[in-house]
């Protein structure tokens, strides 16, 4: 028969293999189902907390609006919220200083020749033509004796032509005036005509002076008073064509360096003149507003009229998306668990923003409130320290940007803000790394108090010399840390119940031996209880060993048993002498049955006294999907065909090193205990055998424990359960020694 089950057993392995495989498969797809939803759960998390950050950010910075036109009296001071220049009075003074600078002249001397050389020439044509006209005339008189001057007519046409180039004509009338003119006198009127022209123009004749100069030369060569006034009329006639003919100025505006010299001038107005700082007054109570006033104000969105300061909003949107995303960069890096709790990314998401609101509105009120640690505290306790390190950096920042909006002495106030925020947060997440209870919260509240006291000062002695300032500023940030404290104690049951979070004080509350489910325990099973303790005594020397949390592990060995309360006599550490048989009356299936139903009824138990989820899992996953040992092998032995499922705990396995140290500290303390030889030899090797059975069975597949951490484990069980299960002496019988003894005096007395 036993061979016939042994032939038959690998096709029920290969089903159970099979049916293993494809619910395994069913669960994985759930599984990344899950972490998929659970993402998106954190994404829209963040989403919202970016925009309720922003919002209340936003609502901190945005200026007072202002109903004012030009020309309305200032019923207050109104004040720069950012520095800005005063644009309309800075263009007029530069346009006041381009405005002043004349133009400047550059004198064109090839001009000056030319008009020289032409009325020289023109005088030169004039000599000429006279010439030509006594050499016609004497011709004729050659040719007509007896006829006199008068009668005779000149041809013009020639002369003409050679003094067109002055652009004059002379008549036949000028030419005999010409004619009988003395040379000496054309040559002194046109050498006077050259120097007058020559003086005027070499020092430079500008347009604009043109025809005051020309008329100027005119009248001093050819006028009734000038120096030529006794010469004939026509040739002063001739002589004042010319000069108005040739005479053109040489003196012009150099445009490159008139608007050179003119941009040097625009330049010398200092816009700083013009520059309203943060926190300078635009307009005093009392005075009027003036339209540059108004122009400043709309830049800086303090107008009601519907405009916005976009660079300012895009800025601090910008800003406050860099400081988050930064920090939820650290989380996906370094905290991806966190990624699949959406409640605690929920919960992170609602500090955060109600740290930033709190800020906004106590800044306005007392600024030295404003560094508030109560969520730094609260993230340090209920999810991790490191977390609440960058989250503080992150609030400090924000907090940074709040206070740079609203304070006429932003950079000193900003970074004083900043650095004793960051201080004080930091000092509150190295305080929280230990058991925390409501003495320590308190503590952590008064030292991170001094410990901003003591920050405030040495930044006030950087930015003041008032040492009356510097120490009554220094007591907000103390006030500060003991309110965070006071509000931390207080609220710290609210977030426990409403998030579900398990922190080492409801550890400490749920390990208190009063608690009424582990006095159930005690009472109902005291031998299950007992075995609770001495199991929560091993797991804690391997939770300590790898760094897994202690206080979490010695709580889940409290109660990881508790299921045992729905039968205790089913179990042999409760089993009287008169209960030894309690399973000898059923078969192997239904004593299997009511031992690995003790998980089920354990989350029950769990679930009716309103325990963690954390203390929940361990107690469901404790065996993971291990089977009944002892009847599993019973039934083997009286049956050909057993299902091994009928046989296994119901799991699940265990999720994490916590539940994984619980599963091997239960194997373990009763294994070695059952051990006829406990020498450290024979413990370690049996450790070894029970480390191995659980990693073939796969029940560490969904934990993320190491193999160099489960050596850390057993050898740390090796040493605790040698000491406890050490070889002890054999004690001698006390009665019959003293019985002994007396023998033996009474027979030394009768000797």
């Amino acid at each position: 028969m036993k061979k016939e089950r042994e032939l038959q057993e690998p096709e029920v392995v290969k089903k159970g293999s099979r049916v293993r495989m494809r619910e395994e498969k069913i669960s994985a797809g759930k599984r990344i189902a899950k972490e998929r939803l659970n993402k998106i759960k954190c994404i829209i998390c963040a989403v919202v907390c970016f925009i309720a950050v922003l919002l209340t950010v936003i609502d901190a910075v945005a200026p007072q609006k202002y109903n004012v036109s030009a020309g309305q009296i200032a019923t207050s001071n109104i004040v720069a919220i950012k520095d800005v220049i005063d644009q309309d009075n800075y263009k007029a003074a530069r346009e006041a200083a381009k405005n002043s600078v004349s133009a400047i002249y550059k004198k064109d001397d090839a001009k000056r020749v030319n008009v020289i050389n032409k009325i020289n020439a023109g005088f030169n044509k004039l000599t000429d033509a006279r010439r030509q006209a006594i050499e016609q005339r004497n011709q004729w008189l050659e040719q007509n004796v007896g006829s006199t001057i008068d009668d005779h007519h000149f041809d013009t046409s020639y002369i003409n032509m050679l003094i067109g180039n002055l652009g004059i004509t002379c008549s036949e009338k000028e030419l005999l005036v010409i004619i009988n003119t003395p040379i000496q006198d054309i040559e002194s009127i046109a050498a006077a005509t050259i120097r007058e022209i020559n003086a005027v123009m070499e020092q430079g004749l500008a347009m604009e002076d043109l025809i005051s100069q020309r008329s100027k030369i005119v009248s001093t060569i050819t006028g009734e008073n000038g120096a030529f006034a006794s010469v004939s009329k026509e040739l002063r006639a001739l002589t004042k064509r010319t000069i108005e003919n040739s005479l053109e100025a040489n003196y012009f505006v150099d445009d490159e360096a008139t608007e050179a010299a003119r941009k040097e001038a625009e330049n010398t107005v200092d816009q700083a003149n013009y520059r309203y700082n943060k926190g300078d007054i635009l307009v005093l109570a009392g005075g009027r507003i003036t339209a540059s006033h108004i122009n400043m104000m709309r830049e800086m969105g303090m107008l009601d009229d519907g405009s916005l300061d976009l660079d300012l909003y895009i800025g601090v949107g910008f800003m406050v998306l860099t400081v988050l995303f930064m920090m939820a960069l650290y989380i996906v890096v370094y905290e991806p668990k966190m990624i699949q709790s959406p409640k605690k990314v929920l919960m992170l998401v609602i500090l955060i923003v109600l740290s930033v609101i709190y800020s906004a509105v106590i800044f306005k009120l007392q600024p030295g409130l404003a560094q508030i640690a109560i969520s730094t505290i609260l993230i340090a306790v209920l999810l991790k320290p490191r977390v609440a390190l960058v989250a503080n950096m992150a609030i400090s920042v924000i907090l940074g940007i709040i206070v740079t909006q609203n304070t006429q002495l932003a950079s000193t106030q900003c970074a004083a803000t900043i650095v004793i925020s960051l201080v004080s947060g930091t000092a509150s997440v190295f305080m929280c790394k230990g058991t925390m209870h409501r003495m320590r919260i308190m503590a952590t509240g008064l030292i991170i108090g001094g410990v901003g006291a003591f920050t405030s000062i040495f930044m006030g002695l950087i930015f003041t010399s008032d040492l009356s300032t510097i120490f009554l500023n220094s007591l907000w940030p103390l006030i500060s840390g003991i309110i965070s404290a006071v509000l931390c104690v207080g609220t710290l049951p609210v977030w426990e119940a409403v998030f579900g979070i398990l922190t080492p004080t409801k550890l400490l509350e749920i390990t208190n031996p009063n608690q009424p489910l582990l006095r159930r325990l005690a009472i109902e099973a005291p031998g299950t209880h007992h075995h609770s303790i001495v199991v929560a005594n091993l797991a804690e020397t391997g939770a300590q060993a790898i760094g897994a949390d202690t206080m979490l592990v010695r709580a889940g060995a409290y109660y990881h048993d508790v299921g045992k309360l729905a039968s205790p006599e089913a179990f042999t550490e409760n089993q009287s002498e008169k209960q030894k048989n309690f399973h000898s009356m059923m078969l192997p299936g239904e004593s299997a049955a009511i031992i690995k139903a003790h998980p089920t009824e354990g989350n029950e138990l769990a679930t009716k006294y309103k325990l963690p989820k954390e203390i929940r899992d361990i107690i469901l996953e404790h065996h993971g999907t291990t089977v009944v040992g002892y009847f599993y092998a019973k039934a083997l032995e009286m049956f050909e065909k057993v299902n091994r499922s009928d046989f296994a705990y119901p799991g699940p396995k265990p999720h994490s090193k916590e539940t994984a140290i619980i599963m091997l500290a239960d194997s373990c303390e009763a294994a070695v205990r059952s051990l006829p030889d406990k020498s450290s030899e024979n413990v370690r090797k049996k450790i070894d055998q029970i480390i191995s059975d659980r990693i073939n069975d796969g029940q560490f597949d969904e934990c993320d424990i190491t193999m160099g951490e489960l050596n850390r484990i057993a050898a740390e069980f090796t040493q605790a359960l040698s000491g406890v299960h050490h070889q002890r002496i054999e004690y001698p019988d006390l009665q019959k020694a003293i019985e002994d003894n007396k023998e033996k005096a009474k027979e030394q007395d009768e000797d």
